[in-house]
């Protein structure tokens, strides 16, 4: 049966590539990315791992589990704003096919293709509505970010900071629907700043270095 949230399409996909991965005759995987890719949660690094032992997981159940264990009583209304943000930010339209090579070093790759977000103006109305949605799931944040259990509030203060982040990355992806680099870069600038203000804050689970090198390339068209 479809998986009916965003979240759940999303890693039902890895799931699957994992339970399948001894069609390859590979018995692992060797992920080569930074360790600091748990922003807001580590959901990806936890799929891969325990798909890769446990073929017979069921997919949505085990989602469920892992945020209810993360976020607490409110790990519902985490989930749902969560399939909310994930749904505006659409990948198939944000991403850009950029060899590997030039992603990791920074240099120029010539086949480079356009992030599909560049004049695509419905997916920029879509991603202008992230600031509501995130002031709208504030009340809920705030409220859980004196919970007893330090691994829940943990969870709350970093997803409040991700907010901010969806906040001032909408502003750069709109500009970019409006063909407007000029404004994406100044954008951009902003929340390097704001970024580079609240590292320490947010680093263990966020390199601000391969975002700034990325997103740079995405707005370059390159």
């Amino acid at each position: 049966a479809k998986l009916k949230s965003v979240t759940c399409d999303a890693y039902s996909e890895m799931a699957k590539d994992m339970k399948e991965l001894h069609v390859t005759e590979f018995d692992g995987i060797m992920s080569d990315q930074t360790q600091r890719a748990a922003f807001p949660t580590a959901l990806p690094n936890t799929v891969f791992g325990e798909f890769l032992f446990d073929t017979k997981i069921e997919t949505e159940p085990f989602i469920d589990d892992y945020l209810e264990k993360n976020f607490g009583a409110d790990w519902k209304s985490a989930k749902d704003y969560l399939d909310e943000i994930s749904k505006i930010f659409d990948p198939n339209a944000l991403k850009q096919n950029t060899d590997i090579t030039a992603q990791d070093t920074g240099v120029v790759d010539v086949n480079s293709k356009k992030a599909g977000i560049f004049g695509n103006e419905a997916a920029g109305d879509a991603i202008a509505t992230a600031p509501a949605i995130v002031d709208a799931f504030a009340p809920i944040v705030e409220k859980n970010l004196n919970l007893d259990d330090p691994c829940h509030k943990e969870s709350w203060r970093i997803l409040k900071y991700h907010g901010e982040y969806c906040k001032r990355l909408s502003k750069i992806y709109f500009a970019i629907s409006r063909n407007d680099v000029d404004t994406a870069n100044a954008k951009f600038d902003e929340m390097i700043d704001y970024l580079s203000e609240v590292e320490m804050e947010i680093h263990p689970y966020f390199d601000l270095v391969l975002f700034h090198q990325r997103t740079k390339q995405i707005i370059a068209g390159k």
